[in-house]
């Protein structure tokens, strides 16, 4: 733990505490304002289903963030009281700054904008994803596919929630499609327009950077709506009421990849060689 010769935590802790409580009182008040204006339970009411189909759509926005946030707010109260007690601490940098990142499990502000699902892995259950990749997904290995280990660790991750089956179709039936769609559709945008987000240099960049952020969000928020509905029959229901808007997107995207985009368009660039 980070103390002094005496055994007491370094003043360094209160400092680094007060920022991760206030990171967590802002997902608190933000799930509180989203979750009474936009409650998930609404999904399967009449109230709902009078709804046009895009402000259907629209709602599960907020719905799905309210969800998450409430995972933010546990793993925020918890790490605050680990790094006052010390056990957050994680060595120093090269500047000798203590460092308390050590029970760090959400970057609140990364995942509220992020605009891919490797940034939801990087900032949204982080020691649980990091705990996947070393001891789950690198031990399929002998599988000899890296779809079949993420399918292997995505089944993991759902029964480690739970054994209702809602949890199974949350993480193997909508995360796992729409991280194989993500990582399909970038070569293939990269490749035909010759930059990525990040790297376009014209006024493109923030729409772009927008629409992936809501693209994020129209996918992963259709899959916490079963993190909210437990029991199969009311999933369906609620899906039903959007249409399975998710599923109907990423069939419609997986014909076209495989029928209509030539094999040239999906390879992967490769990054230019540095002299």
């Amino acid at each position: 733990m980070g103390g002094d010769n005496n055994g007491r935590v370094h003043s360094s802790s209160l400092p680094a505490a007060a920022v991760c409580f206030a990171k967590t009182v802002f997902a608190t008040v933000l799930s509180i304002v989203l979750g009474a204006y936009f409650p998930s339970d609404l999904l399967n009411t009449p109230e709902f289903e009078a709804l046009s189909l895009v402000e259907r759509w629209v709602r599960c926005f907020p719905m799905g963030t309210a969800t998450f946030l409430k995972y933010c707010i546990a793993w925020g109260l918890a790490e605050t009281s680990c790094i006052m007690l010390g056990y957050a601490y994680n060595g120093k940098d090269k500047d000798g700054k203590i460092l308390w990142d050590q029970m760090n499990n959400v970057d609140v502000f990364g995942f509220l904008t992020y605009t891919s699902a490797n940034r939801v892995i990087e900032t949204f259950n982080k020691k649980t994803n990091d705990y996947l990749k070393r001891y789950v997904f690198k031990r399929l290995a002998f599988l000899g596919n890296k779809h079949l280990s993420m399918a292997g660790m995505v089944i993991f991750i759902s029964l480690w929630h739970g054994v209702h089956v809602s949890y199974l179709i949350v993480f193997l039936g909508c995360e796992f499609p729409m991280v194989l769609a993500e990582r399909q559709f970038w070569p293939v945008f990269e490749n035909l327009t010759g930059f990525t987000i990040w790297t376009c240099k014209s006024f493109l960049r923030y729409p772009l950077i927008l629409l992936a952020w809501m693209y994020g969000n129209f996918f992963f928020t259709f899959g916490s709506v079963g993190m909210n509905v437990l029991k199969l029959d009311g999933l369906v229901k609620a899906y039903s009421n959007v249409y399975f808007y998710a599923w109907v997107l990423l069939l419609l995207w997986t014909v076209v990849y495989m029928v209509l985009i030539p094999e040239r368009l999906k390879r992967v660039p490769q990054a230019p060689k540095k002299e």
